[in-house]
């Protein structure tokens, strides 16, 4: 009987595939088997191809049923003519079947293009032919038209060639050559050749050279827009982030896409080695999206379409000289700073596994990253030698990690999933040595060994140290991202997108290019207009006996990140009710909420004292005016400047008694000049001048209904005073709120 192989693809509830049972409801099924599988449990479906073979000529829907924790599942396959896409040796073609060539012999048989001239056939599907219409691809090569030898059809020296093809415009022809053993399994075997080129040829059972071809659905690229990079709010300046958003992204055959990103700095890539191991990837070679051209070499790999820390590409390594090899190219090479970044899932988890080494050990050149012990740790030697960082990554089998190192010329790190885990002091060294992944260099710069076993994905190499905050972005898959930490002013940055279905990869389009912009002076205050932005919000306010703090500018509580550049009135309100107000030059400095206390206290005995501490505004901040501008209440009598630090509105004495405080009552009608400290009387304003306290709090002690109030004129700011305590006093009647502000001398 003949056997077609079949395959389909079925998303998979999750299970322990390790436990599954498998029933067959019909008993033309055969050889059933989940392809690239692991022994592991899935938390979420995961799609496998599922592959089995029935009797050519099969036609029907048959259920496989696979069971798993008590519970079933069931895949209903139907098979439409299941003899489709197979060809086999004969005297005569069945019905349904057409002849392609015609042979001497079953075995050690000359070919003729003529199906009619010799007695044997080889009889495919009518759904093959050997017209150049169509989908068609070419699969052996003859001497001659008759009576001739053979080739397979990578060898060029013969040019009579033997197609093999089909008019359905959805499907197409794939072949392989297999030099030894069978066809894959989706696989049929179209002849056999005795020897490679200027060979007989023969049934497939006859020799180990097999011209394997299958027929199956053609897959097109995905396709996408011309994506758009922006900034965080759209002005470009060196403390926003850039996102590039890709554009109309579609596979037409509906497969998901995944975007590969190449991030370009002044025309360059910033990233050297960009392998993200996705369709494309082969047994013998993996694409370099870096711009680099550093495609690597594959040897003794399986590439696994869903093994991927990401359910996509990845690949499997066995720990038997497996591995992936770079060119030493000049872009590879490092004398300070880098960067190296993988996903990893170690099986099993083995003592001086090689992850990625570019090293001459006996020249203590280069650089390696090894597992070191079963506990799960690793390597980082940023030269070559034993001496090296070591990083409790905790690797486990089964168990994707995210692992990153860089060295910045000086300082070597290693991150975890995200996170710095280790660093010292090493000295970068160039090494003449190829890349390799899953392995590393003989001691003596030859050879290769120290092979890993288990799963890697998305190795990149950068030609300068990362920044931990995009480390972080990465971990979290976020290669659409680069934080404000990488960017500086003049920078042009662009994005070039490569969407990838997990077969192929559809076009590249990159997206505008966007320069890093120097910070405008709108207000011309010798200050960026981000240095005049309203910082944070009402909870970064250190608060003490408030129950409900909501602060407005101008009577707007929309305050978060608000660009101010000129004077606002402040009001904080507690639960609704204001508490304390004053104008704000914003032109002047930033008010940053994380600065600030603010609190209400009562004595027990109805009076109320309310303070405002803003000290912390004045640091590194020598611009600032050291002059404090009180309004003046209605009914002032006292004026009191205290000349000590203090930290409770309770520390201020009714009558300027304490020590440290000194009378300034006579400057309600004459300027006085009193232990250095100047004050004067102008129109509705005290300014006083000249303070000798550093950090001192400045009090405003009201008796009446009146609110205490602060404004400000040109460049200076009435709340803050960096130097002295004041008191205004108003007759002693009705004493209900007390306003407290510190502020220290930058």
């Amino acid at each position: 009987m003949l056997w077609l192989w079949w395959s389909q693809r079925y998303r998979i509830p999750d299970f322990c595939l390790d436990k599954k049972n498998i029933i067959l409801n019909s008993d033309k099924i055969h050889n059933i088997s989940i392809k690239d599988y692991q022994q592991l449990c899935y938390i979420e479906p995961k799609e496998y191809d599922v592959e089995f073979k029935v009797p050519m000529g099969s036609e029907g829907k048959y259920d496989i049923t696979i069971e798993y924790d008590g519970a079933n599942y069931t895949i209903d396959p139907y098979f439409e003519d299941m003899s489709e896409g197979s060809c086999y040796v004969a005297t005569s073609c069945a019905a349904g079947f057409g002849t392609i060539i015609s042979l001497t012999s079953n075995a050690n048989a000359h070919v003729s293009l003529n199906p009619d001239e010799y007695n044997w056939k080889v009889c495919c599907n009518s759904t093959l032919n050997t017209n150049q219409l169509g989908n068609y691809t070419t699969v052996l090569h003859l001497e001659q038209s008759s009576n001739s030898h053979a080739e397979l059809n990578n060898y060029s020296y013969y040019s009579n060639k033997i197609y093999l093809g089909t008019d359905n415009d959805e499907d197409e022809i794939v072949c392989t050559n297999i030099v030894s053993g069978d066809c894959p399994s989706d696989f049929f075997c179209f002849i056999s050749l005795e020897e490679q080129y200027n060979s007989h040829v023969g049934e497939c059972s006859e020799y180990n050279n097999k011209v394997c071809c299958k027929m199956s659905l053609i897959n097109y690229p995905p396709t996408q827009g011309i994506p758009i990079l922006n900034s965080t709010f759209g002005t470009n300046y060196t403390d926003e982030n850039l996102t590039v958003y890709n554009q109309s992204t579609s596979d037409p055959e509906g497969d998901l896409v995944k975007n590969i990103i190449d991030w370009k700095l002044d025309g360059n890539s910033i990233a050297v080695l960009n392998m993200p191991f996705e369709g494309g990837s082969s047994d013998t070679w993996t694409r370099d999206y870096s711009g680099y051209n550093n495609n690597g070499t594959v040897y003794n790999l399986y590439w696994n379409s869903t093994g991927g820390y990401d359910n996509k590409g990845a690949y499997e390594f066995d720990n038997s000289n497996s591995y992936i090899s770079m060119h030493n190219l000049a872009s590879l090479n490092f004398s300070s700073g880098y960067s190296v970044s993988f996903w990893v899932n170690p099986n099993p988890l083995t003592a001086w596994d090689a992850l990625l080494a570019k090293e001459f050990y006996n020249d203590n050149s280069g650089w390696f990253i090894y597992i070191s012990g079963t506990d799960g740790d690793i390597e980082y030697v940023p030269r070559a030698g034993n001496v090296g960082l070591t990083a409790t990554a905790d690797l486990e089998t089964g168990k994707w990690t995210y692992i990153v190192t860089t060295h910045d010329g000086t300082t070597a790190k290693v991150y975890v999933n995200g996170e710095e885990n280790a660093s010292g002091i090493f000295t970068a060294v160039n090494s003449p040595t190829n890349l390799l992944i899953g392995a590393r260099h003989g001691n003596d710069g030859t050879g290769v060994t120290d092979f890993f076993s288990g799963l890697m994905d998305e190795v990149k190499i950068f030609d300068y140290a990362l920044t931990p905050e995009q480390i972080k972005v990465l971990y979290n898959n976020r290669t659409d991202l680069i934080v404000s930490q990488e960017t500086s002013i003049g920078d042009v940055w662009r994005a070039c997108i490569t969407p990838n279905d997990g077969n192929q990869d559809g076009s590249t389009n990159c997206s505008n290019e966007l320069e890093i912009d120097d910070y405008p002076d709108t207000d011309i205050d010798g200050r960026y207009d981000y240095e005049d932005r309203l910082y944070w919000n009402t909870s970064n306010v250190t608060q003490v006996g408030i129950s409900s703090l909501n602060i407005s500018l101008n009577g707007n509580d929309t305050i978060y990140g608000v660009v101010v550049n000129e004077s606002k009135y402040v009001e904080f309100y507690d639960a609704g009710d204001k508490f304390l107000n004053f104008t704000y030059n914003f032109s002047d400095y930033v008010l940053d909420l994380s600065k600030i206390t603010v609190s209400k206290q009562e004595d027990g005995l109805g009076s109320k004292y309310i303070g405002i501490n803003m000290s912390q505004q004045l640091l590194d901040k020598p611009w600032v005016n050291n002059t404090l501008i009180a309004e003046e209440l209605e009914g002032v009598k006292y004026l009191c400047i205290k000349q000590n630090d203090t930290n409770n509105a309770s520390d201020m004495n009714d009558w300027c008694g304490y020590d440290d405080e000194i009378d300034f009552t006579t400057c309600i009608t004459n300027p006085t000049t009193i232990n250095g400290v100047y004050c004067e009387h102008i129109g509705d304003k005290f300014y006083i001048t000249g303070h000798n306290v550093l950090g001192a709090e400045q009090f405003v002690q009201g008796f009446g209904p009146d609110i205490p109030e602060f404004s400000d004129i040109g460049l200076i700011a009435a709340v803050i005073i960096i130097a002295a305590v004041i008191i205004l006093r108003r007759r002693k009647i009705e004493r209900n709120r007390t306003l407290k502000n510190k502020r220290k001398r930058s």
